[in-house]
């Protein structure tokens, strides 16, 4: 799990110390913020570190060449040149330092660098199993083809790592293994969310079953979809205490009474020992969140981090824990916003 990053001169991020982790971690910001860039970059370090500890007792990759090429496969920057990523600036140069599983671990690299990262933490004690999974805001169900087609066939580039690690971990066929009671609960909340429907795979292709009736995946709203993908790691075992999942713009395609479904059941994977790092833009998203941590009254397990911009383009940070409440944020001053725009029409 993480407890902390520092990070300089990457991408959006100038100057950014991050030292405030939590089981649940919310971010908000409006767009070009970086917050995407925030879930790829902690992505690319986790399942580059869950690589290496996979393939050290039979290769001899470093963990600086694993992390390099997620990176690159992640970000896909221009020029597949990893030092695209650097923050423009005379001098700059990238560097991250961040603290996980109780290890601290580092590297860096300049505006030149194309496909090697050389200055990195030499040495790699993991002390427990990695397992990182990344939700992208787009379905990957009724794409999956496409995706093997156009990546690992012909390696060309557009669908990035995070799709092609997520159909990976679609594949593989559910277990009888035992579900932990928290995500037990959380599969009642997808059960709902999906009206008792649920996503099986049959002879290489998904199907989406309900009762007696069995639907093509393409045929079956984008929303529902969306929602089955994580009901399937849940019972193929890919989920599971002890991972990180990452999760981009969930809110997207789904009915807001669908979003407070999902939330509830991402508060029950979260209670099982997943650690969560979500970017929303979604008001029912956040409210939700925050009643769930006062109702439980959860001390430090849901925080937000806020990403605001300056008239210099600088990013600004502020972390809140959620049990305190939401602070003004740009999304709900946007509500607020149209609420006082209807008040004044009603007036007239």
């Amino acid at each position: 799990m993480f407890e902390r990053i520092d990070i300089k001169a990457f991408g959006r991020h100038q100057a950014f110390d991050w030292h405030q982790h939590s089981q649940i971690n919310l971010i908000i910001g409006e767009n070009d913020t970086g917050k995407t860039q925030l879930l790829k970059l902690l992505y690319s370090i986790a399942k580059s570190l869950e690589l290496y500890e996979k393939r050290k007792k039979t290769t001899n990759d470093a963990w600086s060449e694993l992390l390099a090429q997620k990176m690159m496969w992640v970000f896909q920057p221009d020029g597949f040149e990893l030092g695209r990523l650097v923050t423009r600036g005379e001098g700059n140069k990238a560097a991250v330092e961040f603290r996980f599983q109780e290890e601290n671990l580092h590297f860096s690299f300049g505006p030149a660098t194309t496909k090697i990262i050389k200055e990195c933490s030499s040495q790699v004690y993991q002390r427990a199993e990695v397992n990182a999974l990344y939700l992208p805001p787009k379905e990957v169900i009724s794409a999956i083809d496409a995706i093997d087609a156009t990546r690992k066939r012909l390696e060309i580039p557009g669908f990035d790592d995070t799709y092609i690690d997520l159909i990976d971990l679609l594949r593989v066929p559910t277990s009888k293994g035992k579900i932990s009671k928290h995500l037990m609960q959380a599969m009642e909340h997808l059960q709902t969310a999906t009206g008792g429907g649920e996503m099986k795979q049959e002879q290489g292709e998904f199907v989406f079953t309900r009762g007696r009736e069995k639907y093509g995946m393409r045929s079956v709203a984008e929303g529902i979809r969306k929602v089955s993908v994580l009901s399937h790691l849940i019972r193929n075992l890919s989920l599971k205490s002890g991972s990180i999942l990452f999760v981009d713009e969930p809110e997207t395609n789904l009915h807001p009474r669908a979003i407070v479904l999902f939330v509830e059941m991402l508060y029950q994977i979260a209670k099982s020992g997943v650690q969560i790092y979500m970017a929303t833009h979604s008001e029912f998203l956040l409210k939700r969140f925050e009643q769930l941590a006062r109702e439980n009254k959860d001390a430090n397990f849901v925080r937000l981090l806020s990403l605001t911009q300056s008239a210099e383009r600088n990013i600004h940070y502020e972390s809140r824990d959620l049990i305190e409440g939401l602070p003004d944020n740009p999304i709900m001053e946007q509500t607020l916003s149209l609420y006082e725009t209807d008040v004044r029409l009603d007036l007239q």
